[in-house]
């Protein structure tokens, strides 16, 4: 089964203030085509991981410096929020075996 859901609000957050700061983001693959959205972010090199809560903690590591994740996964490792996207929908898919 497959349907449409709006995530959490989604959100470019960083160790960083300053936008100018950041060379390097990370994203899970669904919502990476959100940094589209901020002009400041074209050409700046990216990785993605498997999760939002991981680029999160990849950020606070200092392995990226920037990422697009949740209100719940930037405050658990201290990021400053410089942009919200607001909810995304996302589609979802449900497998199960056939019997």
């Amino acid at each position: 089964d497959c349907f449409v859901m709006d995530t959490h609000n989604m959100l470019f957050a960083s160790r960083f203030n300053n936008i100018n700061e950041i060379k390097k983001l990370g994203s899970h693959p669904a919502p990476k085509d959100l940094f589209n959205k901020i002009k400041e972010l074209d050409n700046i090199e990216k990785e993605l991981f498997n999760s939002n809560s991981e680029a999160a903690l990849q950020c606070s590591l200092g392995n990226v410096d920037g990422c697009i994740t949740t209100l719940k996964a930037a405050n658990k490792y201290h990021l400053n929020i410089l942009y919200d996207f607001g909810p995304v929908p996302m589609g979802f898919s449900i497998h199960s075996k056939l019997n």
